[in-house]
């Protein structure tokens, strides 16, 4: 299967440095991200992401939820995009469920 289009992910400044936090806090962060942004380049409209109708703009926020095995945790992001771009609004981690335990 090949996409159609392959957009640019655009981090907001806020979200470059929480990204720089969050994977100081989180093992294998880093590579949950970039998996992240793999996704989104590709298939930004995704199925289960809540969304916000703005007048100009359509909102996105989705948990990808963290994995035992790959010792990554849940990450909430909230972004929007066009035809061409993706533009990460904020990032969020928290530990998963069963590390609360």
């Amino acid at each position: 299967m090949t996409w159609q289009v392959l957009r640019t992910v655009v981090e907001e400044l806020d979200v470059a440095e929480q990204v720089d936090l969050l994977g100081e806090q989180h093992a294998r962060f880093s590579h949950a991200w970039d998996g992240i942004k793999w996704i989104l380049a590709r298939t930004p409209d995704l199925t289960g992401a809540f969304r916000k109708l703005g007048s100009t703009r359509n909102y996105r926020l989705i948990v990808f939820a963290g994995d035992p095995l790959a010792d990554t945790p849940n990450i909430c992001v909230t972004y929007h995009f066009t035809e061409n771009d993706v533009f990460i609004l904020g990032v969020m981690a928290s530990p998963r469920v069963d590390d609360l335990q």
